[in-house]
């Protein structure tokens, strides 16, 4: 799980032994040292260390012996489940991570001075620059680098990639924050057939606490590994039922238990993969009476046929992983009235707010039009915002913006080198590639005439000696090629 990367690895110890001890069986002294790797004193001494850390946090615990099994003892009757507990020592043992409170400074901006970051975490500049790299692996799952140039460090990568980054932060953090009531979760072992036929109880039969479910499902993922059956099976008591309940059975239960995958990762992204939600898509796509899939399919070929975009075809991979996004933000607005909206807010901006393409979106929702009976006018406005953003970024992940450049300076590299550090640090590595062969490149800057095979290339001649008077120049002439192939 990703937030469990920002603690460190004695307090993961500590967490996964108090998951042990509380919702699992294999509680003997044999088990805990095969499971965490450990001797026998190390385990004891874990064990002492995690009854402090819970103390410091207001919740006073004993440890019992029973022959060669342990048990983790509440020394009075607390309000809050052990779900809620454990998730309490999670986000105390997060508060004290550097790691993690530098990464939260960039949920919100892109960019920050060293000062103001050494300021606010009081934190040396050396250490900064040791914390980057180690932060960096942790976030390359996202493909995102943090980086340091001219006293700056800048969140880098696509605006989609951001996003997905601070959507999983954000629901997490919610997750972690909900305290469960003192109901205690029970974890069921019904089969699939038995999961499905249990679904179709009335609502009124069930007491439903979303705050059990976000807890409940977290601590599912995070401390222990992902057992489908076990997650399945939460749904019985969960808030997910009371969506579930309005669907029709399906004679296929595999499209209803994707159905149901597809709604907890509304709530849980971190079930997400690449491949899970092309798998996912593709099932959903050959669902039948869905009506907000139904309608997501429509959106998404609206889009794809007035950006006119060859990839997003309903067979494609990508097709299917931006619909099945879609799909989850349809039904987290229409039944739980949840719009991401904070998300996108952090993910906006100033400098995209006159984006011509997000002015092409707003432009192609506005002139959609279905028979889809879920779809209101009402709603059309109530959705706007998010919606408008989650098929802008549809476009943007797809638009593989990229501008190949030659550059031939009479074998001058010093001047080479430093005009590609230029560009770098203002484009980004991800949008300029350097080429060695002017007969591949969109722009050839040179300071002579240089010949290329490619008909729309763009040739640009630079004054070594007055150089600086034309950067931006250059810097306009990028922009303008960066757009070009955009469209």
């Amino acid at each position: 799980m990703f937030l469990q990367n920002f603690i460190k690895k004695n307090e993961a110890t500590k967490i996964n032994l108090y998951y042990s001890l509380t919702f699992s069986q294999n509680n003997d002294i044999a088990s805990l040292q095969k499971k965490e790797a450990l001797s026998k004193a190390s385990v004891l001494r874990q064990l002492q260390n995690l009854i402090n850390d819970l103390e410091q946090i207001g919740f006073e615990f004993v440890l019992d012996f029973q022959e060669e099994c342990l048990f983790l003892t509440p020394k009075q009757q607390y309000q809050i489940s052990s779900v809620s507990i454990v998730n309490t020592l999670f986000v105390h043992y997060l508060n004290l991570s550097s790691s993690y409170q530098f990464m939260q400074l960039f949920f919100e901006r892109k960019d920050y001075a060293l000062v103001d970051i050494s300021t606010k975490l009081t934190l040396s500049n050396p250490y900064i620059y040791q914390l980057i790299p180690i932060i960096n692996e942790k976030i390359n799952q996202f493909h995102l680098t943090l980086t340091i140039q001219n006293k700056f460090v800048s969140l880098v990568g696509r605006e989609s990639d951001i996003f997905m980054f601070r959507y999983l932060m954000t629901l997490a953090l919610h997750s972690l924050s909900a305290h469960s009531t003192s109901q205690t979760i029970k974890y069921h072992n019904f089969s699939v057939d038995e999961m499905i036929q249990n679904l179709q109880l009335d609502s009124d039969q069930i007491q439903l606490d979303e705050n059990v479910y976000l807890s409940c499902l977290f601590d599912t993922l995070i401390y222990s590994d992902i057992d489908s059956k076990k997650i399945e099976a939460e749904f019985k008591d969960s808030a997910i039922l009371k969506l579930v309940q309005q669907l029709p059975v399906a004679k296929d239960s595999s499209v209803l238990r994707t159905f149901i995958r597809c709604c907890l990762r509304i709530f849980i992204p971190s079930l997400d993969s690449h491949s899970s939600r092309t798998q996912n898509g593709d099932k959903l796509l050959l669902s039948v009476n869905l009506p907000l899939v139904d309608l997501a399919k429509d959106m998404v070929q609206h889009v794809t046929n007035s950006f006119h975009i060859q990839q997003l075809q309903p067979n494609s991979d990508l097709f299917k992983q931006w619909f099945y996004i879609l799909v989850i933000h349809l039904y987290a607005m229409d039944y739980f009235q949840y719009d991401f909206k904070e998300v996108y807010l952090h993910s906006k901006d100033e400098a995209s707010a006159q984006d011509s393409v997000r002015e092409k979106v707003i432009t192609c929702y506005d002139s959609f039009q279905t028979d889809n009976l879920v779809w209101t006018a009402e709603k059309k406005e109530t959705y706007r915002y998010t919606l408008v953003n989650t098929l802008y970024l549809i476009i943007e992940s797809q638009s593989n913006t990229n501008v190949s450049i030659y550059l031939n300076f009479n074998g001058n590299i010093v001047f080479e080198k430093t005009l590609v550090y230029k560009l770098v640090s203002i484009f980004n590595e991800s949008v300029l590639t350097f080429t060695t062969n002017s007969n591949y490149a969109d722009l050839i800057i040179s300071d002579y005439m240089i010949f290329s095979t490619k008909k729309d290339a763009s040739f640009f001649l630079l004054d070594q000696s007055d150089g600086t008077k034309q950067f931006y120049q250059l810097y306009s002439l990028i922009l303008y090629l960066l757009e070009k192939n955009q469209r």
